[in-house]
């Protein structure tokens, strides 16, 4: 990201894939983060997929507005980390993956190639918070979307985010969002 009142000389490989947004404003979590340079979250990389491939077509200008209204939206959800250290950023792709799957941390650090120990003391400095926390509120996300956005029943839901026992997610569930998956159903 390369603010207005920024000099630069940004340039990138010729295989280097970016895309430049021209932004008369930018949503708040940009504007007051210190970071140049983030990762970017799978929903926002999907959508910037969707907009290239728009590109290779004319656009009316309904469609470019919407396009622009999302992506800002999307920018806005945006959390901002500096450029994780690649064992750390392989390792969450892992978990995005594999999210049904029991994700323990023996087998995270072993695709981090680290110690446990190292692994998790790494996970928290560079993300924020435990490797724990950040799966159950990864789960616990996609789960609330599920529920909001599909006629999946709450067990399908339960299985589609890690969890066998419908019983211990819609605990998880409810202590997460402060009421029971049922209240989510769209």
């Amino acid at each position: 990201m390369i603010k207005s009142t920024n000099v630069h000389s940004f340039t990138a490989d010729t295989e280097a894939r970016f895309v430049v947004a021209d932004l008369d404003t930018l949503p708040d979590n940009i504007i007051h983060s210190d970071s140049v340079v983030f990762s970017i979250s799978k929903p926002l990389l999907l959508f910037l997929a969707f907009i290239e491939g728009q590109l290779e077509f004319h656009v009316n200008k309904n469609l470019e507005r919407l396009c622009y209204q999302t992506f800002y939206s999307l920018l806005s959800e945006q959390k901002l980390f500096t450029q994780l250290e690649r064992r750390i950023r392989e390792a969450i792709e892992y978990i995005e993956a594999n999210i049904t799957q029991q994700l323990p941390i023996s087998q995270l650090a072993q695709v981090a190639y680290l110690s446990e120990t190292q692994f998790k003391k790494s996970f928290k400095l560079q993300v924020g918070t435990t490797v724990a926390k950040y799966i159950v509120n990864l789960r616990m996300d996609k789960a609330k979307a599920l529920l909001l956005h599909t006629d999946y029943p709450i067990h399908i839901v339960a299985e589609q985010v890690g969890y066998t026992d419908y019983t211990a997610f819609s605990r998880r569930f409810s202590a997460h969002f402060a009421m029971p998956p049922s209240k989510f159903m769209s």
